[in-house]
């Protein structure tokens, strides 16, 4: 190759530098794209691992409301219970307070009874032993 050949070959110092100074362009617009992934990623990461804990978090929290309810029904057949419980206890209270006042207002007829009851065995007995 000749010398004149060679020099229309090669490219002129300012269109070399043009691509040199985009060359190096790019590279730092490059680096900067690659930081930009570096923290998108990093980001990325921290919320999955955000993800996972409200994942274990709504679980755990799943399951703590699961035993409440559990434990509320529980507390409602109590409740239930202690209230048929109650509904007894008044109708015993009711009969009690109608047996009491039966041998109040009939205790002392009893007691009168009795009463003339003893006399007329005293009398039967004095008269038995008249005879």
């Amino acid at each position: 190759m000749s010398d004149q050949h060679w020099s229309q070959m090669m490219l002129p110092r300012e269109r070399i530098e043009q691509l040199e100074n985009a060359n190096r362009e790019l590279r730092e617009e490059n680096e900067v794209l690659r930081e930009g992934m570096r923290k998108v990623n990093a980001t990325a990461e921290r919320h999955e691992r955000e993800m996972y804990l409200a994942k274990d978090e709504a679980e755990a929290l799943r399951a703590q409301l699961k035993e409440t309810e559990e434990k509320g029904r529980v507390l409602m057949d109590m409740c239930r219970d202690l209230k048929a419980q109650a509904a007894e206890y008044e109708a015993l209270t009711d009969e009690m307070d109608t047996a009491t006042r039966h041998c109040y207002l009939s205790g002392p007829t009893v007691v009168g009874q009795f009463k003339r009851l003893r006399q007329q065995a005293d009398e039967a007995e004095r008269a038995g032993g008249e005879k």
